[in-house]
Formats: C-alpha cells, structure tokens, sequence
C-alpha cells in the first residue's frame, strides 16, 4: 500500500514543478516580446534645401512621448530636432517633421542617431545635394 501513496504524491509534486515552470516561462517570455516590439520605424526620410525630414511609425503598444537625435555624420554637428509636438500612440504614424539641417556643400550623407523614450534607438542616413 504505501508504494502506491508514494507514486501518486510524486506524480503529484511533479504536475505541480511542470506547472510552476510553465507559468514562469510564460511570463518571462511575454515581458521579453513586449520589450522587443516597442521603439519606432523610419517611413521614410528625406533632404530638400538642406532640410532633412522624417516620417515615424510607432510599432509598439505604448505611446512614443520623445524623440532624442544625435548626429553622427558629419563630425562635429548637432542635431536641432526639437522633439515631438505630441506623443505618438501605438500603430500611428508623424506627418514629416523637420529633423534637422544637413550643413555643408556638394553632395554628403547626413547620418542619424533617433533614441524614443521607449525601444531601441534606430539609425538613419540621408543624402544631400
């Protein structure tokens, strides 16, 4: 009688142990997906008159409420984005904002560090003429 007792306690404990493992699992997966799918994406990008635009997509489920840019290239600029007028909701996309001025003469490429309040940061670069 008592191997029996001790057959349905283990089959018992090790239910329990696969559930507590599913479910850690489970949440530990979903916070990773949701983490990977917030940030935005460039629609597209532009420069006309040595002005540089940009459409954004927020692709995640949170409201994208800033915008830092950092310009990479040419050395020694800075970007004078002003930020967003107002938070980008989730699925939605900007008008084009005018992102900065690309300085200088001839033709050049101006790249571009954005870094939202929330995701990963996305580089773009864009011609000049």
């Amino acid at each position: 009688m008592r191997k029996g007792v001790s057959t349905i306690i283990a089959t018992i404990l090790m239910l329990l142990i696969t559930l507590a493992l599913a479910g850690f699992l489970y949440t530990f997966l979903m916070g990773t997906v949701k983490v990977q799918t917030q940030g935005i994406e460039v629609l597209d990008i532009y420069c006309s008159n040595n002005i540089v635009y940009i459409a954004i997509k927020n692709i995640g489920t949170d409201s994208v409420s800033n915008i830092t840019c950092l310009q990479t290239t040419p050395t020694g600029d800075t970007c004078n984005f002003t930020g967003l007028a107002s938070p980008i909701a989730p699925g939605t996309s900007t008008g084009y904002l005018q992102l900065d001025t690309c300085t200088g003469s001839g033709s050049r490429y101006c790249q571009y560090r954005l870094v939202p309040n929330i995701g990963k940061p996305v580089p773009v670069t864009v011609g000049c003429t």
